[in-house]
């Protein structure tokens, strides 16, 4: 079965998966002309949308990664399907030109509308976040997006199949692949120890500090050892100019009358 997901969260950091005190509002899946809509406080919200996954095969989506990500702080399971990023898919048949086309802008390339303003313009503009909208504003927002997304998979395929030679649909279909090692990369993060990075930083500063006071020992001339047109000159030849600030007097009239001229 394939299913079409779309997630609304909370706001912050543009509804950043990794940022903490974000939420996971609600999950939409639509497949077989069908729409669901749990939210994240319904008695069945985690069985539902679990059961929905395993009946899939592949799951479409629009910046599929982000909703990838939540899904997985959700503790859901979608290890076993094949994902269909209509962005990224539109980044390929358009020929690279828009790496990060909006819902919007690849409907409207294929005529197939757009989607609904309200939430923006009435709730995320005047400050409102993602769980205090009505519930009936936001699953009418958020089923339109299933719907746009699904008829944009529509249009890919028939563009992939009527324009394309058949090796493109394949590189696709590999790049969702590598899509999904990526975010697999990027929810399990690398460990960084920034203690241990601190002190072989300050451990480095030292080294470069005795090294350069050993180049000093060469050179009457203060030499910049940052600056490539100092270390030409040092290796090469050549001249290095100097600029002092040097006293010559005083203000005799005007605002500065009395103070130090140089």
């Amino acid at each position: 079965m394939i299913t079409t997901v779309d997630v609304e969260t909370s706001t912050k950091n543009k509804g950043n998966p990794f940022t903490k005190g974000n939420l996971l509002v609600n999950v939409g899946l639509r497949s077989n002309q069908t729409t669901t809509i749990k939210y994240y406080d319904d008695k069945d919200f985690k069985k539902h949308v679990q059961e929905q996954l395993n009946k899939s095969s592949m799951l479409i989506g629009f910046n599929i990664k982000f909703d990838l990500h939540w899904l997985r702080n959700g503790n859901f399971d979608f290890s076993h399907c094949r994902i269909w990023d209509c962005q990224l898919a539109h980044f390929i048949l358009t020929g690279q030109r828009e790496p990060y086309p909006s819902l919007n802008s690849v409907a409207n390339h294929y005529g197939l509308g757009s989607k609904l303003d309200v939430v923006s313009e009435q709730y995320w503009d005047k400050g409102i976040d993602t769980q205090n909208i009505p519930r009936e504003v936001l699953s009418d927002y958020l089923e339109q997006d299933l719907l746009l997304t699904e008829r944009v998979y529509l249009k890919q395929v028939e563009d992939f199949a009527q324009n394309h030679p058949p090796e493109t649909l394949t590189l696709f279909k590999l790049q969702c692949l590598d899509l999904l090692v990526l975010q697999e990369m990027e929810y399990n993060g690398m460990w960084f120890d920034v203690e241990e990075s601190e002190m072989l930083a300050e451990q480095e500063e030292r080294a470069i500090n005795q090294i350069e006071a050993k180049l000093n020992e060469t050179t009457e001339v203060p030499i910049n050892w940052g600056s490539r047109d100092h270390l030409s000159c040092y290796l090469y030849g050549g001249s290095i100019i100097i600029k002092e600030r040097l006293p010559v007097g005083v203000y005799k009239t005007g605002a500065k009358i009395g103070q130090q001229r140089y």
